[in-house]
């Protein structure tokens, strides 16, 4: 899974639960409740809750304070202490959240407070639920500092799975109930696809279950199912680098359909969000390698490079690129190029000629290896401040090299 799992929006929230036990009890003021929710009055419904012990003393209604707590906040404090407000007519959330303002701290120390209703209420699905979507929100803002919850306490999915066992979910602890089976070392992809499923069916326009889904299904071998998930994630998302990351997967999915123009088209389109897109480069090279366009893949790897001579990023995905694929001819003359070529810079040459030292290496050429890293030394020990490490670290590679012996390489 992409980085993209983690991507969650708020406006997409499709009320405090969609699939909840009913109670008779309470019907009053589930329905007030209700009703501030629906004027998006959150602090008044946070405070409806909290001010009444009797609600606050039942499961399902302290599952719901929670619920606003970390979703409906305008201010938190290290995800443990939350405020929020009443929103005027034509107020965003996301407009108010962090501004100046008056915000309402209700619920005191959050986690605190979760950690000992759990500890009254162990087997509750709501209580399960609350704490699993306390800690997976936490996890996607990486704002939480957690005291309580700590090691496997600390993983949403096993409060999750307690809840759904209690039919108390919604699309979002499926979603991660999903990524659990998608991830890990030991992953079930049918499981996930499973949850996946059920919660695209709650929340059919949340993209990054679309997302998965194709991620799952391209692994799974059904790339026709992936295509038609992945096809729901273009340019969807607010940020450059996710949609990169879409366009780039469309095109994956296409190249093992045998779409190789569209697959192409796809790869340009994410590279138009980021050029310096990892992911995009690896595919898009691999196409011309596989297609046999080996000119336009020398222009590819080049162009990559040359975004910046003095950054060794490009280059260092490059360089990765060729130890999982390993050196072509085009790559050689690549090399042969880049060691020939001027550079305006000093900071350039050492970095240029770090990486050239690396591939002479994956070639077993250690002869030219050194000489590669004895050039980038001396550019870097010309830097009024070189890189921390640097002419320490092309020392030991020199020695290291020069330990071995000198040989005729490849």
């Amino acid at each position: 899974m992409t980085t993209a799992s983690n991507y969650r929006l708020m406006t997409l929230l499709l009320g405090l639960l969609c699939v909840f036990p009913a109670f008779a009890k309470f019907e009053k003021e589930q329905a007030a409740l209700d009703a501030l929710m629906a004027k998006r009055q959150y602090a008044s419904a946070a405070e409806y809750i909290h001010s009444r012990p009797n609600l606050l003393n039942e499961p399902r209604f302290f599952r719901q304070l929670s619920h606003i707590l970390t979703n409906y906040y305008t201010f938190q404090v290290n995800f443990g202490l939350f405020a929020t407000r009443d929103l005027k007519e034509g107020e965003r959330l996301e407009d108010v959240r962090g501004a100046k303002g008056d915000h309402k701290m209700v619920g005191g120390d959050w986690e605190k407070s979760l950690y000992d209703t759990l500890k009254k209420h162990p087997e509750s699905p709501d209580i399960n639920f609350a704490v699993g979507e306390y800690l997976s929100l936490g996890q996607l803002c990486g704002c939480t500092s957690l005291r309580l919850f700590r090691g496997e306490q600390a993983d949403d999915f096993f409060y999750f799975e307690r809840a759904y066992k209690g039919d108390v979910f919604d699309y979002w602890s499926l979603f991660r109930m999903g990524n659990h089976y998608a991830g890990g070392p030991s992953p079930d992809l049918k499981k996930a696809t499973g949850y996946y499923e059920k919660s695209l069916k709650l929340n059919p326009d949340y993209t990054e279950i679309h997302y998965n889904l194709a991620s799952v299904y391209y692994s799974l071998g059904d790339y026709k199912t992936a295509k038609k998930h992945s096809a729901e994630t273009l340019g969807k998302y607010p940020n450059a680098t996710l949609n990169a990351d879409s366009y780039a997967n469309y095109g994956r999915i296409e190249a093992a359909l045998g779409n190789y123009s569209s697959a192409e088209k796809n790869y340009q389109k994410a590279r138009e969000y980021v050029f310096w897109h990892a992911p995009t480069f690896n595919e898009l090279a691999s196409l011309y390698r596989k297609t046999r366009r080996f000119d336009a893949y020398k222009k590819t790897v080049n162009d990559y490079i040359a975004l910046d001579y003095g950054n060794t990023y490009t280059f260092n995905v490059y360089v990765d690129y060729l130890a999982d694929h390993k050196l072509i001819k085009e790559d050689r003359e690549i090399v042969t190029e880049l060691a020939k070529r001027q550079y305006s810079r000093t900071e350039e040459i050492g970095a240029v000629f770090f990486n050239l030292g690396r591939i002479a290496e994956m070639e077993e050429n250690t002869a030219l290896a050194s000489q590669y890293y004895a050039k980038s030394l001396e550019a870097v020990k010309k830097l009024p401040n070189p890189p921390p490490g640097a002419i320490e670290a092309l020392t030991q590679y020199i020695n290291r090299l020069q330990s071995k012996g000198p040989n005729s390489g490849s």
